[in-house]
């Protein structure tokens, strides 16, 4: 989980968004608030039309992984 200040869209695929109650926030260019806390199950690939207290939820991509050779430590 990191906040959208400090989302690492390189290195991380984002599928869920996590809205705490009470906030004012615009996600992929829609402003709404929340009443209670919220996570909505959408992606999120940038910053730039995505602002406020959002918290992003998502895995370590594959190729982050990826030894400097283009191998993979796992097999």
């Amino acid at each position: 989980m990191h906040k959208i200040t400090n989302a690492d869209f390189t290195n991380y695929q984002y599928s869920e968004i996590h809205v705490p109650g009470g906030k004012t926030v615009t996600v992929n260019g829609e402003s709404f608030t929340t009443v209670s806390d919220i996570t909505l199950p959408i992606g999120v690939n940038t910053s730039g039309s995505t602002s406020g207290d959002v918290y992003l939820i998502g895995k370590k991509k594959p190729e982050a992984f990826r030894n400097a050779n283009g191998t993979y430590p796992i097999r």
